[in-house]
């Protein structure tokens, strides 16, 4: 079963880019897109994107990558690193190699909670 490594705010399970309440307050400032591609752009055209996909991370090492020099202030915003294992069927992997993924977060199981690394 594969695991997938999120970033979200324990208050209400939510990311750091879906309010940009938790952007202003993280860093005042937006990702690039060539480096951190939306969903849509780093899936098949033909995805079936809807409210109960989550974005995450395939390994720890993508999920630094993506977030270097913002953890920081992530952790400050009190946001966390939660692990969940995901079945197979669920998960989908990026066309870019940032290593993000699409998973569905109520079909998975949450392994763990912990401090940005």
């Amino acid at each position: 079963m594969p695991k997938v490594y999120r970033v979200e705010h324990p208050r209400d399970g939510q990311g750091p880019y879906r309010s940009s309440y938790y952007l202003h307050k993280m860093h005042g400032k937006h990702c690039d897109l060539k480096s951190h591609p939306t969903p849509m752009e780093d899936f098949p055209l033909n995805f079936d994107f809807h409210n109960e996909l989550y974005c995450g991370f395939k390994n720890i090492e993508s999920l630094k990558k993506w977030f270097y020099g913002f953890r920081s202030p992530l952790n400050k915003a009190e946001f966390k690193m939660v692990v969940y294992d995901v079945p197979e069927e669920h998960f989908h992997v990026g066309k870019n190699k940032t290593g993000q993924v699409l998973f569905y977060k109520i079909k998975s199981e949450q392994v763990s909670v912990g401090k940005i690394p």
